[in-house]
């Protein structure tokens, strides 16, 4: 009989953050998975223009990616 794993519990203030937004630990990390997005866009055929942007919230204290360029 195997042993059944414990099921792990997400922390989705880590992922999303407190502002209901996609959250990024740093400035790097959210840079890196705007150019997964930019290169899969244009992979496509598509343009799109993405910024990395600071939270402003301060409950946040993520990184975040925003259509808006900046």
């Amino acid at each position: 009989m195997s042993k059944m794993r414990k099921a792990r519990s997400i922390d989705l203030a880590s992922v999303l953050g407190t502002c209901d937004k996609k959250r990024y630990p740093h400035k790097r990390a959210a840079e890196e998975a705007m150019q997964l997005q930019l290169r899969y866009a244009a992979d496509r055929g598509e343009a799109l223009r993405l910024s990395v942007y600071k939270c402003p919230k301060s409950y946040c204290g993520g990184w975040h990616l925003t259509s808006r360029a900046g």
